[in-house]
């Protein structure tokens, strides 16, 4: 499957399922996202919403993993999409101190696309949580996102995003690494 993958433009996989996968058969998105090298999108159980690629609410973070992500959506992207740029976190009270996120949607507005940045404080809530609640307010289509920019140990022992976006993304999620 790996192989495979390298040779595609993007991988497209179903979200894995507990009831009916079988144990070797567990975990294997996260293996083809970090070891493939190309962007994964995984599609939620039951999914039956529109196409992608007409408003993709981009996770962003500054980190390598999310830089990839906002690249990747533009192999996916419609003529015109509208792109959300959403930063989670605390809101810095100097715009310009968020630069990236702002050169982000510059870079969107070079290849003739619509871009949006938004923030959003934690409240209490996790990150997969306010990414799948943002895209429903927004209606997009998908969501892009980093993967897996910690550890596997921190993975495992504090939690990621990204693991809770693959057990509970409520919407096409396009993971980079």
């Amino acid at each position: 499957m790996l192989e495979s993958a390298r040779a595609a433009d993007l991988v497209i996989m179903a979200q894995e399922d507990r009831d009916w996968d079988r144990a070797d058969q567990a975990h294997v998105q996260d293996r083809v996202i970090r070891d493939s090298g190309r962007p994964v999108v995984v599609v939620p159980k039951d999914y039956d919403g529109p196409e992608i690629g007409a408003s993709i609410l981009l996770g962003w973070s500054g980190t390598r993993e999310a830089t990839r992500a906002a690249h990747d959506v533009l192999n996916v992207a419609d003529d015109r999409a509208d792109v959300s740029i959403l930063r989670i976190g605390a809101k810095e009270s100097d715009e310009l101190v968020d630069h990236s996120a702002n050169e982000m949607a510059e870079m969107y507005d070079r290849h003739r696309l619509k871009a949006s940045v938004l923030h959003r404080s934690l409240d209490g809530k996790n990150v997969a949580e306010i990414l799948n609640q943002e895209a429903f307010e927004k209606g997009a289509d998908m969501i892009a996102t980093g993967a897996f920019g910690h550890s596997r140990i921190y993975d495992f022992t504090i939690g990621a995003a990204t693991r809770e976006l693959l057990r509970n993304a409520k919407f096409p999620v396009m993971f980079s690494k």
